[in-house]
């Protein structure tokens, strides 16, 4: 069926009877899938564990009490130890002060004074020196014989001449001393150091001093000793007695201007 005319003649507009497709403009463009990714998804740490204490921190330990900036225990063990040392020190100056004292108590009493190291008992011509004492005195007659007791105060020591010895009849006999036993050669000494030199008023002293010193030291240091009965060795020679430490090569009347029968050595067996 034909359209009805215009209303109006002349200029006339026909239709356009053509379809156009026209963009909208709220339609997003299509997107192109995106590629998946050859690795695997990042690692999701699990969710934390609920925390034991209200806050996340555990509460501060009690601080623990101090004195003077140190631990108690640590301040009282150093204070129990400077008492220690301190109680020590006072308890050694008093015993070394009364042992002083003793000492010069007994000095005193035997006639000797400590601090001038002056004898008030010696005798003016030198030859023999009195020394008291306030107990029993001892006296040995011979080299062999046993201490004997004496109801007296007072020893005389000698000084000068020869002391009891009696050789040559003393020659392969045999000499006990504490529990050692020794055997006696008239004029006989051995050359070489001595271990020490002292002074014995009697064979059998000189050889209890080997023993002695044998005990002391715990094992047999001491061999031998040589004896001489002459007093002048004590200055010229230190002593009267010397304890050897080898008997080897012995010398019998070796002795320039000494009499065989006036010295002897004892050896230990």
């Amino acid at each position: 069926m034909a359209s009805p005319p215009p209303p109006h003649s002349g200029l006339e507009v026909a239709p356009d009877t053509k379809s156009y497709i026209y963009p909208n403009p709220n339609s997003n463009p299509p997107l192109s899938p995106q590629p998946q990714a050859s690795h695997p998804s990042p690692y999701t740490s699990p969710p934390p564990a609920p925390y034991p204490y209200p806050y996340p921190y555990p509460p501060p330990s009690p601080q623990e009490k101090t004195i003077c900036g140190v631990r108690r225990p640590t301040f009282w063990l150093a204070l129990i130890l400077i008492f220690v040392i301190i109680a020590s020190g006072i308890g050694g100056g008093l015993g070394g002060s009364l042992a002083i004292r003793d000492i010069k108590r007994k000095c005193s009493n035997a006639g000797f004074n400590i601090d001038t190291g002056s004898d008030t008992n010696s005798n003016s011509n030198g030859d023999t020196r009195t020394i008291t004492r306030t107990r029993t005195a001892t006296t040995t007659t011979t080299e062999f014989s046993q201490p004997t007791s004496a109801s007296t105060t007072d020893i005389t020591v000698p000084t000068t001449g020869f002391l009891s010895l009696s050789c040559p009849s003393l020659t392969g006999t045999t000499l006990q001393a504490f529990s050692s036993t020794f055997r006696v050669t008239c004029g006989q000494d051995s050359p070489g150091p001595d271990i020490i030199a002292i002074v014995a008023y009697s064979l059998l002293d000189c050889a209890r001093a080997c023993a002695a010193y044998n005990t002391n030291l715990g094992t047999r240091g001491c061999v031998g000793a040589t004896f001489n009965s002459n007093l002048a060795y004590v200055d010229a020679h230190k002593g009267t007695c010397w304890l050897k430490n080898r008997t080897g090569g012995a010398i019998v009347d070796g002795l320039d201007g000494v009499s065989a029968d006036s010295y002897a050595q004892v050896v230990l067996q």
